[in-house]
């Protein structure tokens, strides 16, 4: 199954020549990349679309192409080796979701036939198609696990995942209304090999594990967001930076690898940054927004059993008590988000002042020596003769917008600091040692 590890690179060939000897380079680079993202010949994927993807013609868009792992990385199909699951895909789910058993079985073993009983076949789903493969999973396995070795599984965004997807969290949710879904629960052990990628947030796949108002109000602003073909599409499975990789072998002797595709920002504050980009006043909102953004996020976060993904393969359960331990270390984390936040709301603050073409002190102490003096009057003699000018009261100096940016960056980055500072341990006053003097008046007392 795939890891975290980079794609390995071909390295550059020498030739002769500056000009022969760069032409080279790049067409050989240009070739083991394409390589490197296509499977093998003797591999093939058979692709079961989600909701209104009746003939599984979005699989192949998912992750820019690479959605198998292989290799260390990941990778697509090569030419002539997708092949589609034709299915309803529509509501009631249940309904859908047997409708899909026969389509996926046929495409199985059109593939089986294609690469041979030594090929290894991938079979890639998504969202509603992450249900029929599951069902076919587990009818495999109640029939002994037929060719373990050379067929393997891959969910995206499925409700199947144990700490995470809907299902694991409802397990005993349905039939539901017009939705006609019957939760499965979650994931069966197996020992086919098994990888799941889930979207940050999703809640399909990523619900919270806790009654937390902001974490289902964040959820639900996640389905809207999140949950569809456009962020799986143009996620990059390949950025080691953007996903956190979690392998789990099971007792059965699979081996599963969860992979959770990080979001960059809450999708409960998209619907503000939406509204700000149509007014064209991003400039100014995102400082404000940056600023609680950390400290919100920690909020979303306390409803979920943990953010490093390290136990996806608990099946857990959703609970109304967020218990004691999380909340402790949500607490811990608040001085850390406070200046975060601060950080983010100094360094997007957009600028008021006129345009210059000279650059102002960067640091605070250069900026409070850089601010106009009031000169105190200094005592002289008597005047014989005195003017209107002179006597005229001076007019105060008016502070600029730079500066009165500059003191609110500077406020919020002390308040983040105080408020930081208020949770570090006060140390112990030490004992001070008893003078010459002390000394004598204790004897004296005890005389």
């Amino acid at each position: 199954m795939a890891s975290h590890r980079k794609r390995a690179r071909s390295s550059a060939v020498a030739v002769a020549g500056a000009t022969a000897g760069m032409t080279a380079v790049l067409a050989f680079g240009h070739v083991a990349d394409a390589l490197a993202a296509t499977l093998p010949g003797g591999n093939a994927v058979v692709g079961i679309g989600g909701k209104d993807d009746t003939k599984g013609e979005r699989i192949p868009n998912k992750f820019g192409g690479d959605y198998v792992p292989y290799g260390g990385g990941y990778a697509g199909p090569a030419d002539g080796r997708y092949y589609p699951v034709h299915y309803s895909a529509t509501l009631p789910i249940d309904t859908s979701v047997a409708d899909g058993r026969a389509p996926l079985m046929a495409k199985v073993t059109e593939a089986r036939t294609a690469v041979g009983p030594d090929g290894t076949i991938y079979i890639v789903s998504y969202s509603e198609g992450t249900i029929v493969a599951e069902k076919y999973k587990r009818e495999l396995d109640a029939n002994g696990s037929p060719g373990v070795d050379t067929l393997k599984f891959v969910y995206i965004a499925a409700p199947t995942v144990p700490n995470g997807g809907i299902y694991a969290r409802f397990p005993d949710l349905g039939p539901l209304g017009l939705l006609g879904f019957t939760s499965t629960g979650a994931a069966e052990q197996s020992p086919y090999d098994e990888t799941f990628i889930t979207i940050e947030y999703d809640p399909v796949g990523d619900f919270p594990a806790y009654a937390n108002p902001l974490s289902l109000a964040n959820a639900a602003a996640g389905f809207i967001y999140l949950h569809g073909d456009p962020t799986p599409d143009a996620a990059d499975l390949n950025n080691p930076d953007a996903i956190i990789v979690t392998p789990v072998d099971q007792p059965g002797g699979g081996h599963d690898t969860y992979i959770l595709v990080k979001t960059e920002h809450l999708p409960l504050l998209q619907p503000f940054r939406d509204v700000s980009t149509a007014l064209n006043a991003t400039a100014f909102t995102e400082p404000v927004l940056g600023a609680i953004e950390p400290t919100l996020k920690l909020g979303v976060d306390m409803g979920y059993t943990d953010r490093d993904y390290s136990d996806p393969a608990t099946p857990t359960r959703f609970s109304l008590i967020t218990p004691p331990e999380r909340i402790a270390e949500t607490i811990k984390q608040l001085p850390d988000a406070f200046q975060e936040g601060a950080d983010n709301f100094r360094n997007g603050l957009p600028s008021t002042a006129s345009p210059s073409t000279t650059s102002g002190p960067t640091d605070r102490n250069a900026a409070k020596t850089d601010l106009p003096k009031i000169l105190e009057p200094k005592a002289v003699g008597p005047k014989l003769e005195t003017t209107d000018a002179a006597d005229a009261p001076k007019k105060p100096v008016k502070r600029t917008p730079a500066h009165q940016r500059d003191d609110i960056r500077n406020s919020v980055s002390d308040l983040a600091k105080n408020v930081r500072n208020s949770f570090k341990p006060k140390p112990k006053p030490e004992a001070k040692p008893k003078t010459e003097s002390s000394t004598e008046a204790d004897a004296g007392k005890a005389a």
